[in-house]
């Protein structure tokens, strides 16, 4: 894989089965909020097999971050992940765009698929702009959940959980479908469910941004 080797400089567990991986920042290496990239294990032969992940830290951080969730029912590259100590080394490919912040509005997340929306969040709130941003996080348990704390002072009342399915009469009481942009990120049937159910109450087409984590 071509790219950056770059050093795990630490490694948190924040539930039972996801950690943040705190990256060394390769010199010059920049990237916008909302961006994913592709990342690799240097290891024999997993070089070769890279998968994307979105940074969850800003741009102006001294190290990237990454919440990665393992899979450990499958043998494959996020177990190996999961395994990782700190000092390993990863390659790091070339930042690609997921995500832009285009105005205030829903964030509707299906898991790990807050991952893009903490990194626009803790943007947003650095510079200092108002934000206006309501973000409703779906999972499976709750125990499931991460970051709550922080979550609550970037989004004071905005933000909220829901174990199981967004339901359409949550998204009533959250949605204002005449001025919101909707950014939705999770699963295919999470994100093909909310774009149905968002575009039923009124969200214009070109106002959903989509993604698949």
């Amino acid at each position: 894989m071509e790219g950056h080797v770059a050093k795990i400089v630490s490694v948190t567990k924040l539930t039972h089965n996801i950690k943040s991986f705190k990256i060394e920042k390769p010199v010059g290496f920049e990237f916008e909020p909302g961006q994913a990239v592709d990342l690799a294990i240097n290891r024999p032969r997993w070089e070769s097999e890279a998968r994307p992940f979105s940074f969850t830290n800003t741009p102006s951080d001294h190290d990237l971050e990454f919440v990665i969730k393992s899979y450990r029912d499958h043998q494959g590259v996020t177990n190996l992940f999961d395994a990782l100590k700190r000092d390993e080394t990863i390659f790091l490919g070339k930042p690609f765009s997921s995500y832009s912040y285009k105005g205030p509005g829903l964030f509707l997340a299906g898991g790990t698929g807050i991952t893009p929306f903490l990194s626009i969040l803790r943007q947003l709130n650095r510079s200092g702009r108002p934000l206006g941003n309501r973000l409703l996080w779906a999972t499976v348990t709750e125990h499931d959940t991460f970051y709550e704390k922080e979550l609550g002072d970037l989004l004071d009342s905005g933000y909220s959980t829901v174990v199981g399915p967004i339901k359409q009469s949550a998204l009533r009481k959250v949605l204002k479908p005449d001025t919101d942009w909707v950014y939705i990120c999770g699963p295919e049937k999470f994100v093909a469910a909310q774009v149905q159910m968002v575009t039923e109450l009124g969200v214009p087409s070109e106002k959903i941004l989509v993604a698949e984590e």
